[in-house]
This record gives structure tokens, sequence and C-alpha cells, in this order.
């Protein structure tokens, strides 16, 4: 008899020390809150938690025929482990999908693909075509496949990103998270900040992620280079060294205009007011809060000019006001809640 919760996961890394899937320990966390079992299987794997029910494989390591050598292992464990699990979830890695849908489609088991980026690519479209269902984060995040594709939210760990109990105060920090590339235009945020209030008013910007482009990088350090009150960690954090760090700072600047940038909602749930530009934002800010939203430099200054006159207290509400977003549309444990109720259907 197969065990109606448990999970076969495929996954590129787990590991706590990765920026882009450092969370998915959380998210493994948090199964075996909800007594879900899971077998994982992973390119690689780093520094993680001691799970007490989840069974972490990783493939053959780079050699002769190696990608041979992945395929026949994932095939094999999808055999042989066959009665240890029901459904199958792929984490944002569309050729898990195309490799071995056919096998577990032949098992009986229903397939669900994870895809969030604001760009179809080829292999999303065939692997799509081979699971049961695609799921997202917001519809914007998975627009080529917006009919099939159903959105559950991002997963935010609310338990571990949080207000903290100590921020009693009126300062002007901002903060820039997550890779620096041309598409996340730190290069404008850096001139907003420059002429801003935010500047006048003795604030101070802090950059924290690693640079993904050469040429951008080196734009980058020139322009923090020439500027007082910036600073840039070009090493990035680990994800569980992340919620403290945050605890610093006041105001998040993302001008990212693609799907929703799971950064903006981490600083939300830490009562951060973010200013951004992605329109996914449009579809649970409320409305008296739409201005945070701006996508030309004059709207994004007479925003920080609004926020700059704010009192205290002022500024708790609209961070309650995020906060309770996060909880109730991309807290952790809901977005495990639906995708066991997705996998459960037939």
């Amino acid at each position: 008899m197969k065990k109606q919760r448990t999970l076969l996961i495929c996954v590129e890394t787990v590991d706590l020390d990765d920026r882009a899937y450092g969370f998915f320990n959380d998210w493994l966390l948090e199964l075996e809150r909800q007594n879900i079992k899971a077998i994982v299987i992973c390119l690689r794997k780093g520094r993680m938690s001691a799970f007490a029910q989840h069974e972490i494989i990783t493939l053959p390591r780079p050699g002769a025929f190696l990608a041979l050598r992945r395929l026949f292992e994932l095939w094999r464990i999808s055999w042989d482990r066959r009665h240890e699990y029901s459904a199958v979830f792929v984490r944002q890695a569309p050729v898990f999908v195309m490799a071995s849908g056919w096998l577990w489609r032949l098992l009986g088991m229903r397939i669900i693909l994870w895809y969030a980026h604001y760009k179809g690519r080829w292999d999303l479209n065939i692997a799509a075509c081979i699971a049961h269902v695609v799921v997202t984060s917001v519809p914007e995040a998975c627009r080529i496949w917006s009919r099939k594709a159903i959105a559950i939210g991002q997963s935010i760990d609310t338990d571990r990103f949080r207000i903290p109990a100590t921020k009693a105060h009126n300062g002007f920090r901002a903060l820039v998270l997550g890779r620096v590339s041309p598409v996340k235009r730190v290069d404008e945020i850096i001139d907003v900040f420059e002429t801003s209030a935010f500047k006048t008013m003795h604030g101070s910007l802090t950059i924290i992620g690693k640079a993904t482009d050469r040429a951008y990088e080196k734009k980058i350090l020139e322009l923090v280079g020439e500027h007082a009150g910036i600073r840039w960690m070009r090493e990035g954090l680990p994800f569980d060294a992340l919620p403290s760090e945050l605890s610093k700072y006041d105001f998040l600047m993302n001008f990212y205009e693609g799907s929703l940038d799971k950064a903006i909602l981490e600083c939300m749930a830490c009562g951060i007011i973010p200013l951004i530009s992605t329109d996914a934002a449009e579809n649970f800010f409320p409305e008296s809060l739409h201005w945070l939203i701006a996508r030309t430099k004059g709207a994004r200054l007479s925003a920080i000019e609004k926020l700059s006159g704010f009192s205290f207290a002022d500024r708790q509400k609209i961070s309650s006001q995020l906060r309770d977003i996060v909880v109730h549309e991309h807290s952790l444990s809901h977005q495990v809640h639906r995708l066991m109720e997705i996998a459960n259907q037939r």
C-alpha cells in the first residue's frame, strides 16, 4: 500500500548557505510539522537541518557519462521506491519532469511542477504538458502557462521572519536584497536614493547579494565607491542569518519589474516597508498602499518623500498591514497545506 502523505521531491539544491534555495530547508521542516514524509532527490546538498522523517538523496556527482548516470539513478529510485510515495513534487527544475515524467505517469503518480519566473522556457513548455498540475506563487510568475497554473502563494516562514520587538525608531535605513543584476535595476536604486529624502535625512543604503554579471558588478562597485552612506555586502548571507539581519532596516527598495520577488515578502513579514515596481503586487496590496508601487523616478521620489514624513506610529500601521498579507496569503504553512490538497486530488 502507498503511504498517503509521502512525497517524492526533486529539487536542484538543499543547502542553507544557498541564497536561492536556502529557504527549502524550512520548507522541508514544515512538511515534518504537518506529518508529511519526503524522499528528496537533489543535484547538490550542503548544510541543512537534521530531518527526522526525510531522506535526502544526491544524484551522482560530475564525471564520465554524468547525464546518463543521473538519469538511470533517477529512474532506479523512482521505480524501487514506488510503494513509498503517492505523488511527485518538482521544484523549479522542469528537466526532472522531462526525464522521468513518463515513468511517474506509468506508476500512476500525480506530478506537480512548481515554476515561478516571469520568463517562460522551452523546457517548461514540455514539462508542463507532462505534469498533471503546474503551481506557482502568483499568476504573474507563470504567464506562459497561466491557464494551467494554480497560484498557491510564496513560502515565507512567518515565525522566523517577523517584526522585531525592539524596532522602536524612525530611521531611514534602506535595503536592497537579492542578486545584483541588470534586471534588478540596482543602479537605478542608487540614483533614486542619492536624490531622495532618505539621503537628505542622513539615511543609509545597504545592498545584500552577489553579482551575476561582471560588467554590471563593476558598474555598481563604481557607484557605491562614489557615494557615502552606501555599502555592498557582496557575498550575500546564508538563509538562516537573514531574519536577524533584516531587523536592522526600515525600507526595501526593489525595482524588479518581473514576477513577485520572494525578498519582498520576506521583508514585509519583518515589518520592512517596500518601495517596489512589480505589477504583481497590485493584486494583493490594498488600494491605499498602491503608491508604494512606483515605476518612474518621479513616482519613486514622491513615495519616499511621503514615507519620510510619516511618524513611527504611521509606519507601524503600514508594517502591520503588509505583514498580515504575508501571513494570510504567502505563509509557508499555507503553501504546504495547499500543495498537499492538490497532491491528493485525483
